[in-house]
């Protein structure tokens, strides 16, 4: 492990131990990871004792599932599951790639995070094989955008009823209920008025627990960012490292051609 990675290592250890940090995630989907840089992820996640949830691109979305199981997610996730055929189609994924003693060992999570999703929640709750479900993810910002209401406000009335209804209903359904999306020190308010209808709430990268973590939840936010900040380092620094192994051989064969092309 390097530097930044030990740095990664500690901070999970203490998100974990002080903070009720359940899980850190990952995802094939809008932040595009590579399986080199899962893979780093992983080790330090895995030294941490901690879970690590893997976003898919889509309900159908096979070959992520594939390196889902390659990597040993704890957590898989499916985003815009908006319909009962989406959300059959991301069951039938999941009976094809694992077996049955994988899947009861594997935490499989939806994202609900539409207007039309939330129209379309009895109908999805009630697909054939649902208990494989393990929970929801309400996505606040892209639900908030489906309304057609802005990211300030996130936090308000509106966006509050129709989570605690995703999450309600989660929970009479058997299904753990939790959420996402634009989780910031603003948010801490919507999470508490919640209760026990939120049962885990997620940073883009960090997974608390609730309502143990809100004891001293501003404290945690931060070292989630801090967390971020730092897997986006050790991103950064090793792709840049690949980037540029090649430059001083380039160098040398522009100084050949040159002079080569200068002789003639």
């Amino acid at each position: 492990m390097n530097r930044v990675e030990r740095k990664m290592l500690d901070l999970l250890r203490d998100l974990k131990e002080n903070h009720n940090v359940i899980a850190i995630k990952a995802e094939f989907e809008a932040e595009g990871s590579r399986t080199d840089e899962l893979v780093k992820l992983n080790e330090v996640v895995f030294r941490a004792d901690m879970d690590l949830y893997i976003k898919i691109g889509g309900c159908e979305a096979v070959r992520d599932l594939d390196q889902c199981r390659l990597l040993g997610a704890t957590g898989i996730m499916a985003p815009m599951i908006e319909t009962k055929f989406a959300m059959s189609k991301f069951i039938g994924a999941i009976k094809k790639v694992f077996t049955k003693e994988e899947i009861e060992d594997i935490k499989f999570i939806i994202n609900t995070e539409t207007i039309t999703c939330y129209e379309n929640i009895d109908e999805i709750f009630n697909v054939e094989d649902i208990e494989i479900i393990h929970s929801i993810a309400v996505g606040r910002v892209d639900l908030s955008g489906s309304m057609g209401l802005s990211r300030d406000d996130i936090n308000g009335d509106k966006v509050f009823e129709i989570t605690k209804s995703f999450l309600d209903k989660a929970i009479a359904k058997g299904i753990v209920p939790g959420m996402g999306g634009g989780i910031s020190e603003q948010a801490i308010p919507f999470i508490k008025r919640l209760g026990n209808s939120v049962a885990k709430f997620e940073t883009r990268k960090v997974v608390f627990k609730s309502p143990e973590s809100l004891s001293n939840i501003k404290d945690g936010l931060t070292k989630a960012m801090e967390f971020e900040l730092l897997y986006l380092t050790n991103k950064y620094d090793f792709y840049n490292r690949m980037a540029q192994e090649d430059v001083v051989r380039m160098k040398m064969m522009e100084s050949r051609l040159s002079q080569i092309k200068g002789n003639g």
